[in-house]
């Protein structure tokens, strides 16, 4: 895991754009959701609503900005998430 590391400097993320160890929140069927974005998968955890950048809410909210709708499908319909807020 080390070796493949990355160290991203939190400067070189545009203001405004979800980046790795953002806070942002998405709203889900009209229910706002707090999420602490883009961890590593062995930081993720469901339950703090901490979500990975391997998950596919997290590989596709990477670099977006406020405003942006996602749609997610899963086994049995599409999410759609609009990005609220980030920090």
């Amino acid at each position: 895991m080390l070796k493949n590391a990355k160290v991203v400097d939190s400067d070189s993320v545009e203001e405004g754009t979800v980046g790795s160890g953002s806070t942002g929140i998405l709203t889900i069927w009209n229910l706002k959701r707090r999420y602490n974005t883009n961890r590593g998968p062995t930081e993720s955890d469901a339950f703090e609503n901490k979500i990975s950048y391997e998950s596919p809410l997290g590989k596709e909210i990477l670099g977006k900005k406020i405003g942006t709708i996602i749609n997610i499908a899963s086994s049995s319909r599409y999410h759609q998430y609009e990005i609220l807020e980030i920090k």
